[in-house]
Formats: C-alpha cells, sequence, structure tokens
C-alpha cells in the first residue's frame, strides 16, 4: 500500500489520519455504563439492531481473546455499512456505538479500539 505522506494543513497525512485514531479512541459523550445503557434506550428499533449486531460481534472478539471461544470460522471481522438519507440516525447510532467501545474499553478494561471511515471528508467529518 502506498501512503500520502504529503501535508494537508501543515501536518503530514499519516500523522493526522494517527492524531485522528487516537482522538476517536479516546473522546465520547458516553462515558459510564449507565449513560450507555440510558443513550441506547432512546435509540430506534433499526438502531438499536444494528446496535446489538455490532456490540455482539464485538463481545464475540473478546471471548477469542480471552480463549473462550476457538472456532476459526467465527473470527472473521465484522464489517458494516451505514447508510441512509440525511436524519435518519447514522451519526446518532455511531455515537451508540462509539460509547460502548469507550465504556467497554476505559471501564471494563477491554482491548477495544475503533476506526470510522467515511467516503467523502463530509461524511467523515459528521
Amino acid at each position: 500500500a502506498v501512503v500520502s505522506t504529503q501535508s494537508t494543513g501543515g501536518e503530514p497525512v499519516l500523522a493526522q489520519g494517527l492524531n485522528d485514531y487516537e482522538e476517536i479512541n479516546n473522546e465520547s459523550e458516553i462515558k459510564t455504563e449507565e449513560e450507555l445503557d440510558a443513550f441506547v434506550e432512546t435509540l430506534n428499533a433499526d438502531q438499536k439492531r444494528i446496535y446489538h449486531k455490532v456490540t455482539q460481534a464485538v463481545e464475540h472478539m473478546f471471548d477469542h481473546e480471552s480463549g473462550a471461544c476457538t472456532e476459526e470460522q467465527c473470527k472473521k471481522p465484522l464489517r458494516l455499512y451505514i447508510s441512509g438519507f440525511g436524519g435518519t440516525g447514522k451519526s446518532y447510532l455511531i455515537k451508540a456505538i462509539v460509547g460502548f467501545l469507550y465504556v467497554q474499553r476505559n471501564v471494563f478494561k477491554e482491548k477495544a479500539d475503533l476506526m470510522l471511515v467515511a467516503p467523502t471528508g463530509l461524511a467523515a467529518s459528521g
């Protein structure tokens, strides 16, 4: 893979990407298990369905890390594309997922890193 090191706004692209990665993994508006539970209750049915699919996959990943599950066929990563028109709750759902991973990492001390990607800069900053 080729990584561009051209500067954007005075900072090399790779350095900015690493800064973004650290920021998304160290910040969340949801900081406690209680706040997370309350937030999840506000999700609509479709958002909850996707949220639970993601959280179950992450919890299963923890099972592999701890040795509780050794099945090779279920070690596949979850790749999920969330789409919808403006105002359908994509960012709200992502906020819940980020909160879940923040709580796992900072409250339960699980290895739970997150990388959010988007096809455009506008989507990535929303």
